[in-house]
């Protein structure tokens, strides 16, 4: 048996043991008739039917086009590091098929 091999049934049994303790205590937690009273919040819960009373609350315009510019922007970063990667590559194997031709 290789490390690698026993690392990973050691992983599997902790996982396997963690998820089982989770179960074993939800039932427990929902079982619970006795909740206490909810304390009051400023902010607004979901699907409370409440519209966005000013630009910039969660739901406007506002936040769809930050959310929008940041998936756009990690995209962009994504893509220009794989193109350089691949032009870097080619760079690699052209010397190296310099290196091997001379």
């Amino acid at each position: 048996m290789t490390a690698t091999s026993t690392a990973r049934r050691w992983l599997a049994a902790g996982l396997l043991a963690l998820g089982a303790a989770t179960l074993a205590a939800a039932p427990a937690a929902a079982q619970n008739d006795s909740d206490p009273p909810k304390a009051p919040s400023i902010l607004p819960q979901p699907n409370s039917g409440e519209k966005p009373r000013y630009q910039g609350a969660p739901g406007t315009a506002s936040q769809y086009l930050a959310m929008g510019l940041t998936v756009g922007g990690v995209a962009m970063i994504a893509l220009l590091i794989v193109r350089d990667s691949k032009k870097a590559r080619a760079r690699r194997d052209a010397a190296e098929a310099d290196t091997r031709d001379a």
